[in-house]
């Protein structure tokens, strides 16, 4: 053991670290999944692989090398959903283009989502607005048609009116900026939502299930206010929207 130790040049310490780093945010992401489970399953395999090695139990490393690749090709075609978000995830962490705000503007912008998404309510004007996190939106903003315009309430009202030509599909924002309206989302897997919610409302989930995105969803039958994070629907007023809002991009409590 002190001769290995002795034999270690500074690029097996480097080494070390970056399989010690991949395999810690390996589990990092997977927790909480079905895919963990796997995960475990896999190193349950790995260890005798490992101690078949060194004790050279032949038969013993030929069954496990046969198996592994199996394995590792059932995950990725089970578990591809989850494999998905585990690299979006690690994404996130990478990503750029994301427009920063002051804390005066991100009040302002706050505030007039919030004007805007009661009117539309009031309206009875349906609207589906996204809200760009650390999750680039590119794909689904390339859908639309291209605004950049400065987002406000009166623009939005516009854009939603059952005569305009955007009036279907979602508006991006990035920061106070609306990229694009008119945008396709994917809609959700789910089979458990109620029958009231309609396409705008499955949109909205199917996004924030494979990003970190805030939606706003405004029913045109029901004029009813929903926030969508992290697949979860839920029913607010202007009131505990705006103290939603300010919590999510704010920071506050």
């Amino acid at each position: 053991m002190i001769n290995l130790l002795a034999d270690l040049q500074w690029n097996d310490f480097l080494d070390i670290f970056i399989v010690f780093l991949f395999v810690y945010y390996l589990i990092y992401f997977l927790k909480d999944t079905r895919a963990f489970n796997i995960f475990l399953g896999m190193i349950v395999i790995v260890i005798p692989s490992v101690l078949a090695t060194i004790l050279e139990l032949n038969t013993l490393k030929w069954i496990v090398k046969n198996i592994l690749p199996i394995g590792i090709y059932g995950i990725v075609v089970i578990f591809q959903p989850e494999l998905r978000k585990l690299f979006e995830n690690i994404g996130r962490k990478t990503a750029f283009g994301r427009r920063i705000l002051n804390i005066e503007e991100l009040g302002k912008l706050v505030e007039d989502i919030s004007h805007a998404s009661r009117l539309l309510a009031k309206q009875g004007l349906g609207g589906l607005i996204v809200i760009q996190r650390e999750t680039g939106l590119k794909e689904f903003i390339d859908s639309g048609i291209k605004l950049q315009s400065i987002f406000s309430k009166e623009l939005v009202v516009t854009l939603f009116q059952k005569s305009s030509a955007l009036h279907d599909g979602a508006m991006i924002l990035n920061g106070n900026i609306i990229e694009a309206a008119s945008c396709f989302l994917p809609l959700t897997d789910t089979n458990i939502l109620d029958k009231k919610f309609g396409t705008r409302h499955r949109a909205a989930i199917g996004l924030s299930e494979i990003s970190d995105a805030f939606v706003i969803v405004i029913s045109e039958e029901r004029k009813v206010i929903s926030i969508v994070k992290d697949g979860v629907l839920r029913e607010v007023n202007e009131i505990l929207l705006k103290k939603i809002l300010r919590e999510e991009l704010l920071g506050e409590k």
